[in-house]
């Protein structure tokens, strides 16, 4: 009882200072400094009345999300656990881009975990600051699941997604976001017909054409998705990934070939141990 006494309060003072007392700071510090660089001297009173009308703003719209770790198990259709599942989460947000309202929808973040002997996954949480105007989209992360021949049973999925339990007692406010994918087993059945084995695949690849698109280092959190996306290919035609110096390009094929911006391996934190879930033969380096 006094452990989980102890654990709220603690939680209750994390949300107080992360709720009110950092904006109440920053919002202090911004009319300080606004004073100090300008002519404006405030009485005392009217700089804590700007000081409250700034909090009040940052705290009804808040600039930044702590995004929570998930954990979640693979399973078949007996309840065994299946190892070597590529397990792929997206985190997107949208915003809007003129008055017309019109709303567009970019990453955020992307990640893949391969399920272990246990058949479980993992996704660590995240700190993330909003640009202006843009929101992370409700329901996320979109999260799929990837292993030859095998398919979600998507009927048993989104029954567990709608009764997934929730934690009585528990206040999070909009700056903390879980999801529904924790603490779940999703199951995963043979595929049967080619319509399935064709979308599996479809997912994949517009999950990682789409990471690959950003000029960030997205693609560092996923050489098992891209390789799997790549890696069956005629390795007499294209390679998968060309390294040059620094630079990589990843190759896709689409009735001609694209060549994907370059990305930096030294920016993004990557050496060649990257690659080495790519097969030996669609690696081509520069001489």
């Amino acid at each position: 009882m006094e452990i989980n006494l102890l654990v709220s309060l603690t939680f209750a003072i994390y949300i107080l200072l992360m709720v009110w007392m950092l904006p109440i700071l920053a919002s202090w510090l911004l009319i300080t400094v606004i004073a100090w660089s300008s002519r404006w001297k405030p009485t005392k009173v009217r700089k804590w009345l700007w000081v409250a009308l700034l909090a009040s703003i940052w705290v009804a719209y808040p600039w930044f999300v702590i995004v929570e770790d998930i954990d979640g198990r693979v399973v078949d259709e007996a309840g065994q656990p299946i190892e070597g599942v590529l397990v792929t989460a997206k985190w997107r947000e949208n915003y809007r881009m003129s008055l017309a309202a019109t709303d567009r929808i970019t990453f955020i973040n992307a990640m893949e975990s391969v399920t272990d002997a246990d058949g479980r996954y993992h996704f660590p949480g995240f700190f993330y600051v909003y640009p202006l105007l843009r929101r992370m989209q409700k329901g996320e992360p979109m999260v799929d699941f990837y292993k030859e021949g095998l398919r979600t049973n998507s009927f048993k999925l989104s029954w567990l997604r709608r009764t997934h339990p929730k934690k009585k007692g528990s206040f999070k406010p909009a700056i903390i976001r879980g999801s529904q994918w924790n603490d779940i087993s999703v199951e995963l059945v043979e595929i049967d017909t080619d319509y399935h084995q064709r979308d599996a695949k479809a997912t994949l690849w517009w999950f990682v054409t789409e990471a690959l698109r950003y000029d960030n280092c997205l693609w560092a959190n996923i050489p098992n998705a891209i390789a799997a996306t790549f890696d069956h290919r005629n390795p007499n035609k294209y390679p998968a990934a060309y390294i040059d110096g620094d630079e990589v390009y990843f190759l896709s094929k689409i009735k001609f070939v694209i060549i994907q911006n370059p990305k930096s391996m030294q920016q993004c934190g990557v050496d060649l141990s990257y690659f080495e879930v790519f097969k030996e033969w669609n690696i081509k380096i520069a001489q």
